[in-house]
């Protein structure tokens, strides 16, 4: 009895050490689970889901802007009118940018471009704006890559992006300098500037230059209408893996 009893004892030792151990590899296990999903989500607010409304913005916004392109097709350059095309516009804004004015002082710039963007001016301008905002959030992404945003899925989200990239480098917006446009756009808070903000720094002889190239892919957009239909087709598939990958992650 007595080689029972400390047999019973010794097993007992033994299974609650075996318990006690996997216990703590099970809270291990939640722990770092759990530090995943905390990043992961972290990773979608941060980087992830700004990007996607980004992209969203833009591809809207070129949807109505192909439209009004295509009507204008057929237009030569003298027969623009700037309350009637949106053309008119692109080619003004470029104008701004390479100081085509030299007699206009710089605040004579700024109020001209203030008191356009938000009237005839403002298809063109909010263009351009949303197109550098989505710069910059996808260039950030970019940068920071955080492993989480390659894990369970969104590396087929990473591929789209990257597929965006090179669907405007075909539009003649070369990588590098489609990072130059995004980072211009961040403010001293870290986040994008607002749309006065943008228009302002468009009108700034220190900043200006960096936004040539902006200016000069619309200026010549309405000559590349079909690689404009790629461009808006790669975000829509951007947003799509951004959106399913965050529904996956809800689930």
């Amino acid at each position: 009895m007595a080689a029972d009893s400390i047999t019973y004892t010794l097993a007992g030792a033994v299974i609650g050490l075996i318990g006690t151990q996997a216990g703590n590899w099970i809270k291990v296990h939640i722990d770092r689970a759990n530090a995943r999903s905390t990043e992961r989500e972290r990773a979608h607010l941060e980087f992830l889901d700004p990007l996607q409304y980004a992209a969203s913005d833009l591809r809207e916004q070129l949807a109505g802007i192909s439209q009004k392109l295509a009507v204008e097709a057929s237009l030569a350059e003298n027969d623009l009118q700037p309350g009637q095309h949106v053309r008119w516009w692109f080619r003004a804004y470029k104008d701004y940018v390479v100081n085509s004015w030299p007699n206009a002082n710089e605040s004579a710039w700024k109020h001209e471009i203030s008191m356009h963007a938000g009237g005839m001016g403002y298809h063109a301008a909010s263009t351009l704006y949303l197109t550098a905002r989505y710069l910059f959030y996808s260039t950030r992404a970019r940068n920071a890559r955080p492993y989480v945003m390659l894990n369970g899925g969104s590396q087929k989200a990473y591929d789209r992006l990257e597929e965006v990239r090179e669907s405007f480098a075909q539009l003649e917006f070369y990588p590098v300098t489609q990072d130059t446009t995004g980072a211009l756009l961040k403010g001293s808070d870290g986040l994008p500037l607002s749309f006065d903000q943008f228009m302002t720094r468009l009108g700034n002889s220190e900043d200006r230059g960096w936004l040539l190239t902006l200016t000069d892919v619309y200026f010549k957009i309405h000559n590349h209408l079909e690689g404009l239909g790629k461009f808006e087709q790669s975000l829509g598939a951007l947003g799509s893996a951004l959106q399913n990958h965050r529904a996956r992650l809800a689930k």
